[in-house]
């Protein structure tokens, strides 16, 4: 499933697409593919583009336009596409992009500065989640303490 987070996230730093190009493979369900979708990313104030992977499920909807599914994956559909995921051309290019992209963290000091940028967000993102969680199950249980 895409992720809310990481489209805002987009949203918010990424000025351009560039350089797109898939790679598609067949799933072993009728009107089902796996889309590997490289693309290098041109954010805001970076000159560097930074190398990008993602991959998607797509199948035929009842009209028989293809479409990125969205919805629950099957055991089945599960096990198609880790079997996708883990094929030697594909780890192959997943390989070589965190690759590149760890190269150009360690060189580009925008890049990093980016990235470390990136990761407080996340890191903070997910404090304040956990202390909202930690909260609610505190008031909870004080409710039920008072009601004894």
């Amino acid at each position: 499933k895409i992720e809310e987070k990481r489209l805002m996230a987009e949203a918010e730093y990424i000025e351009d697409y560039r350089n797109i190009a898939c790679t598609i493979k067949k799933a072993s369900e009728e009107g089902a593919y796996r889309v590997y979708v490289y693309y290098d990313v041109k954010v805001y104030d970076i000159e560097t583009l930074i190398p990008s992977l993602v991959a998607f499920y797509v199948k035929t909807d009842n009209y028989g336009s293809y479409k990125i599914y969205l919805g629950e994956i099957t055991p089945a559909e599960q096990e198609s596409i880790d079997k996708l995921d883990e094929s030697d051309d594909v780890k192959e290019m997943k390989e070589s992009v965190q690759k590149n992209l760890e190269s150009l963290i360690s060189t580009d000091s925008d890049v990093k500065k980016f990235y470390e940028k990136l990761e407080e967000t996340d890191s903070s993102n997910e404090s304040k989640e956990n202390n909202t969680d930690i909260d609610k199950e505190g008031s909870k249980s004080n409710t039920k303490s008072k009601s004894k």
